[in-house]
């Protein structure tokens, strides 16, 4: 059997189509324009706000149990005040020696759905990039 693709496999414009499907079958009540362009935040407060509703919300939208980061030692009181926490475990990462611990940067880990491990083994089943 061949199957032929007529279109991108993903695009943004195919996103906004299948947008515009969904609110006309179940949702006729929302419009599909903005009545205005939404504002970049702007004071220090909406920035971190921004920052920790987007990770939030992406890791939600993908039903991921927590989000996990890596990030240098200066960064930590930076993620810290956005809700992450440390993960005071092992992170393991593939190279090509085979399956080592992580030490590159600090682990840190952010409860999305349910808590999130602060010790004990992570296994990244791949390479850390």
């Amino acid at each position: 059997m061949t199957a032929i693709l007529t279109r991108s496999a993903w695009t943004t414009d195919l996103e906004l189509e299948i947008f515009d499907k969904l609110l006309d079958q179940y949702a006729r009540h929302i419009p599909k324009k903005r009545s205005q362009e939404p504002r970049s935040p702007e004071t220090y407060e909406e920035r971190e706000n921004f920052y920790r509703i987007r990770v939030a919300g992406a890791a939600h939208d993908f039903g991921l149990t927590f989000a996990l980061l890596v990030c240098r030692q200066v960064l930590v009181p930076f993620y810290t005040r956005l809700g992450w926490q440390s993960f005071n475990g092992i992170l393991l990462v593939e190279q090509p020696g085979g399956t080592v611990p992580f030490t590159g940067n600090e682990p840190m880990v952010l409860p999305v759905n349910d808590k999130a491990p602060k010790k004990g083994t992570i296994n990244l089943c791949g390479l850390p990039w």
